[in-house]
């Protein structure tokens, strides 16, 4: 039974998820491009379901950058394909967790350098359907990219 939900699963959800964000460096729209790296992890950061490099394990940041253009302070990224830089596959079994949250580290290139966490679960409709979107103003400003 186990095996066919998997294969069920398998036939149905996307292993892509399109991330929109929003960057804000010193109260201005950030752009140019920014040096991102992406997990997906539980709610208190100590399981990482997948990265985007596959090395980021236990809540650690991946060291692998993905490069991603910033423009007038928004961008988007299609998490888990591996046409961009950096970037492996998101497994199947990521979408059968209940808790997931996105964890974003982003570095402007120069020394700013922030990790923003989801506060809120992504839902499962979301996450099976491969659509996600934040915008992360608040979690930068505490980082000290917002000054």
């Amino acid at each position: 039974m186990g095996l066919l939900l998997l294969n069920s699963l398998a036939a149905q959800v996307p292993q892509i998820i399109n991330y929109q964000g929003r960057i804000t460096v010193r109260r201005s729209n950030f752009n140019g491009q920014g040096q991102f790296k992406f997990s997906l992890v539980n709610s208190n950061g100590t399981v990482t379901f997948w990265s985007n490099d596959g090395t980021g394990v236990s809540g650690a940041e991946p060291k692998g950058i993905v490069p991603v253009l910033v423009d007038k302070g928004s961008y988007a990224v299609a998490l888990g394909d591996t046409a961009i830089p950096n970037m492996t596959p998101i497994p199947i079994m990521v979408f059968t967790n209940t808790d997931v949250r996105l964890r974003v580290w982003f570095s402007d290139g120069n020394t700013r350098k922030a990790t923003c966490n989801s506060e809120t679960a992504l839902s499962q409709p979301n996450l099976l359907a491969g659509q996600v979107s934040a915008t992360y103003y608040l979690c930068l400003r505490k980082n000290h990219l917002e000054e």
